[in-house]
């Protein structure tokens, strides 16, 4: 069974997926509990890292959870994140 983390949607690692069972995001570090497994129902127990980033070579903005660079979803550049990201939006 795909288990996508609730924060950034990335697939979290699940050996055998149980209620009651803590799931860390290797992406944004989000954990989550197994609240129930048929249907599936996940509760977010402490949110993800993330920072904002301007994509330099389209401008698009948008929030990344990974450590050292980012992939802009809107044009697929790649590029090193700054050591200053945006602040976050209100």
């Amino acid at each position: 069974m795909e288990v996508l983390c609730p924060v950034c949607e990335a697939e979290l690692a699940v050996e055998a997926l149980e209620e009651g069972a803590v799931l860390e995001c290797d992406a944004c570090h989000a954990v989550v509990e197994v609240v129930s497994v048929e249907p599936l129902e996940l509760l977010l127990v402490e949110g993800g890292e993330g920072v904002m980033v301007e994509c330099p070579r389209c401008g698009f903005v948008f929030k990344t959870y990974e450590d050292g660079y980012a992939i802009c979803p809107e044009c697929g550049h790649q590029f090193a994140i700054d050591e200053e990201p945006l602040e976050e939006w209100e």
